[in-house]
């Protein structure tokens, strides 16, 4: 059995001794959170998971009872999808396929200037299964809308293989493409199993997702490796504005680490810091990809006489492939939150509606509620 409660309310505010419970845990390494899901690091055991009703955001609750990193890993794991597996819905996939598009399109100009041509098309496979899908879940009949569900289904996966494909091309062609291929191919593999969920095939959606989850997270260390990872004290260079509780958290994902404490990760880069406080930051452009080392806006006079001006615009592009990263990183971890999810539904025995029903029940407000399973030891901070 489950308890379910809000744990934070537009109106009510934050179930403070609950919440603080759980970013402490969250804080010291003694729990980790994927997606929605907090579990404990050592057994494996699901204490709570966390649901998304109505239009509440992560960004609301108050840092000072989450904690930086406890509130950092929900406002990345809300950037591209939802607390709640069914809580992503296709309109919202659909919007952010928009704003994938518009950095395309950025991307273009880019390119352009490198005498590299981009297909602007490049988001119209899941564009095309997003419109199916959703048009699927609109029919009345049972047999057309089961019959469209798995022909959209079908075409996410196709789109997939064609995205992949571009991705291990561009891994060699300089990276310029990589955050919007991951978002978008997370996307595909998120619709192939929203379909499947619609239909009220949990065992397959489930599936899809633990196989999205392998496939995706490799793609994401082997970029993080290729950027973050080269100079990770240059991402603390106040020109980058990213902070070392933002730092850590990603350090924590990468070397699948939930007790990395933020003192840890400032030791370990106390040399490099000192470094590069002293030295010209563009002598470690070097190592780093072409997305983040060459700059087709910079000239030789730049060169020459406007060296500040090379450094400043390379450390935003270095904060901003922070934040790309940070992004998918904790999207690939949504896609792993909502396979344990569906796990913990049918140990309850309920289906994924049943839950959204209960959950609605629970607040007529934005919400974000809590549902902490009986043996979790949090069970006797609930008050019912």
């Amino acid at each position: 059995m489950t308890t379910s409660l809000p744990l934070f309310t537009v109106t009510l505010g934050t179930d403070a001794e609950l919440a603080s419970k759980i970013a402490a845990g969250l804080q010291s390494g003694a729990y980790e959170l994927i997606g929605g899901v907090v579990r404990d690091t050592g057994s494996k055991r699901i204490v709570a998971w966390l649901r998304q009703v109505g239009h509440i955001a992560p960004a609301a609750l108050p840092t000072s009872v989450m904690g930086p990193l406890a509130f950092q890993a929900l406002i990345a794991s809300t950037s591209l999808l939802t607390l709640g597996v069914t809580v992503i819905g296709f309109a919202l996939m659909r919007k952010h396929l928009d704003t994938i598009a518009k950095d395309i399109a950025s991307i273009k100009q880019t390119l352009e200037r490198m005498e590299r041509k981009l297909d602007l098309s490049l988001d119209a496979k899941v564009r095309t299964a997003l419109d199916l899908a959703r048009r699927a879940f609109e029919m009345h009949d049972p047999v057309n809308r089961r019959d469209h569900a798995h022909q959209a289904a079908t075409m996410f996966l196709e789109a997939e293989h064609y995205y992949r494909s571009l991705l291990d091309a561009e891994y060699g062609e300089g990276g310029w493409l990589i955050a919007p291929l991951l978002k978008t191919l997370t996307l595909a593999r998120v619709g192939a199993a929203r379909c499947y969920l619609g239909l009220g095939e949990t065992a397959a959606a489930r599936s899809l997702l633990g196989e999205g989850y392998r496939m995706l997270e490799p793609y994401v260390q082997r970029w993080f490796d290729a950027t973050i990872g080269v100079r990770p004290a240059l991402l603390l260079h106040p020109g980058t504005s990213v902070s070392l509780g933002r730092l850590t958290l990603l350090t924590r994902w990468r070397r699948n680490d939930p007790a990395l404490t933020i003192p840890s990760v400032f030791e370990e880069l106390r040399a490099d810091l000192w470094k590069s406080a002293v030295q010209d930051i563009n002598q470690w452009r070097q190592p780093f990809p072409p997305v983040l080392r060459e700059d087709p806006e910079v000239t030789p006079l730049d060169w020459a006489l406007h060296r500040e001006k090379i450094t400043t615009r390379f450390l935003a592009r270095l904060a901003d492939t922070c934040t790309q990263i940070e992004t998918v990183y904790a999207a690939v971890r949504c896609i792993e939150g909502y396979r344990l999810e569906l796990e913990q539904i049918e140990r309850m025995g309920l289906s994924p509606d049943e839950l959204d029903q209960q959950c609605a029940l629970l607040s007529s407000d934005s919400a974000l509620i809590v549902h902490v399973p009986k043996d979790s030891e949090l069970a006797r901070h609930v008050i019912v």
